[in-house]
């Protein structure tokens, strides 16, 4: 007799093994993968549509050299857990990177502590921006210098704990949470802060 598929397990150590196990993973069912180590990316890591996957940071950090790229670029559907994710440091406004970056029609969901422990992720410019589904569990979502979090129109987020926090910002910029799109918030700590005309919450 025929079943759902079952989730597998992949351990990873280095940002080759990381993009293959992503690749790799079967279409449609929720493959684990999991790293041994820290990982530098020099190139965005890139989720594809039909994939569904589940990332245990297993307690470390993935992070990329550029500050001018994503860390994660996702197209399906993502779980972050028990761990980092972290962009490039800058402070040049010109620099864009985003810790995960959700397409329009994909999914994101951000599992962490509500105390904002267990899970960080720290952009660039954005640790999330929201193009698609997401949502924020626990852990903290920030970024070096701009809005923590950014959705665009006709995406839904929805956070229900944790730590939304921009601790930078010059003029217009700094949001904990930016908002174009809809919003739900049902629980969380919301910090804002950078110089004149930074620091509003939402």
């Amino acid at each position: 007799m025929g079943g759902a598929a079952k989730n597998s397990v992949v351990t990873v150590e280095d940002a080759d093994g990381l993009k293959t196990a992503v690749s790799e993973a079967q279409d449609g069912v929720e493959t684990t993968v999991q790293l041994t180590k820290d990982i530098t990316l020099e190139t965005t890591l890139e989720i594809p549509a039909d994939k569904n996957i589940k990332l245990d940071l297993g307690g470390y950090r993935l992070s990329i050299t550029a500050s001018t790229k994503n860390v994660i670029q996702n197209s399906g559907k993502l779980t972050v857990e028990n761990g980092e994710i972290f962009g490039a440091e800058s402070k040049n406004v010109q620099d864009k990177g985003v810790a995960i970056y959700n397409n329009s029609g994909a999914v994101v969901v951000l599992n962490g502590a509500e105390n904002g422990s267990e899970l960080t992720v720290k952009g660039t410019r954005t640790g999330l921006e929201n193009y698609g589904t997401a949502t924020i569990n626990g852990g903290t979502v920030t970024s070096f210098y701009r809005n923590a979090v950014y959705t665009e129109a006709g995406s839904e987020t929805t956070i229900n704990g944790g730590q939304v926090i921009a601790s930078m910002g010059s003029s217009g910029m700094g949001r904990a949470v930016s908002a174009v799109g809809d919003l739900t918030i049902h629980g969380g700590y919301f910090y804002a802060g950078g110089s004149s005309g930074a620091g509003d919450a939402f």
